[in-house]
């Protein structure tokens, strides 16, 4: 069967990945060494702040570290769409001999797998910055500030639940449900999606709120009193969360494709009718 316009082709998604790579490598380094800035200037703070102390490495830098992690991927995921942002931008990328879908899909790879890398080499790099102030410094102890991130992400991760993996499960949809609110923004606004999407949320929750305050599950108890009485219960609280860890995937993959439909529908161009 030959291969047509319309399928998915690997080599095509690599072509595409080989030409943002290439023309975005300057934009690439800078993010890096803006996050590199970022968590050196929080470890340079937090040195001086406890020189003598023999903690080095303190709640307020582990903070910092979530912040960025957390906060950058927020930011990036919304300019999942940067491509298109101008007219220009927008023709070029219109013109590259690929489908929607393996733009779209690399996008996602692009904005996901190279923030964790831009992160990844930024925190490698604080902490070759960590060990030559920790030898100016004087301190004989070292403490590798990558392990430490990454063994605190882990067990902030590890909850208990009964011998269940199931409210870790939850965690992890969860995250990926709140991330993917990002890339439903940054395809519906072209310009400052960020701080736009972050308003919409805001303003969800507040009335969210608002609403689990004033409607009462039942004539009996509030919402607050209802959730507690089901995961006091073993049954209803493994039932409770696995209907939440699915309907939180469902979610995802929902908010997934109105970005792909969204994304879609920013390629087609309207041509202006003569006037007759």
């Amino acid at each position: 069967m030959k291969m047509t316009r319309y399928d998915f082709s690997l080599s095509r998604l690599c072509l595409v990945a080989k030409r943002d790579i290439m023309e975005n490598w300057k934009k690439n380094l800078y993010n890096c060494l803006t996050l590199y800035a970022i968590l050196a200037s929080a470890l340079v703070f937090t040195m001086l702040r406890l020189h003598g102390i023999q903690e080095k490495i303190p709640n307020g830098f582990w903070v910092c570290l979530v912040l960025v992690a957390v906060g950058g991927w927020a930011v990036v995921l919304s300019n999942v769409m940067e491509p298109m942002s101008t007219k220009s931008k927008r023709i070029a990328f219109l013109m590259v001999p690929a489908t929607s879908l393996e733009k779209y899909l690399w996008r996602l790879i692009y904005v996901t797998v190279g923030f964790a890398v831009s992160f990844t080499v930024a925190l490698l790099a604080t902490d070759v910055t960590y060990l030559l102030l920790n030898s100016i410094f004087g301190e004989e102890e070292y403490r590798s500030l990558t392990g430490f991130f990454f063994r605190k992400y882990s067990d902030s991760n590890v909850v208990e639940f009964d011998g269940s993996w199931l409210p870790t499960a939850l965690a992890y949809v969860f995250t990926a449900w709140g991330y993917s609110l990002f890339v439903v923004g940054g395809t519906v606004w072209r310009k400052r999606a960020f701080v736009k999407t972050v308003g919409c949320l805001l303003l969800a929750f507040l009335l969210l709120l608002t609403a689990m305050q004033w409607v009462p599950v039942s004539a009996e108890h509030s919402f607050y009193e209802w959730v507690h009485i089901v995961m006091t219960d073993e049954m209803k609280a493994t039932v409770a969360v696995s209907l939440l860890t699915a309907v939180f995937f469902f979610l995802t993959v929902l908010n997934l494709w109105l970005g792909y439909r969204q994304f879609k529908r920013s390629q087609i161009v309207g041509f202006k009718r003569a006037k007759l």
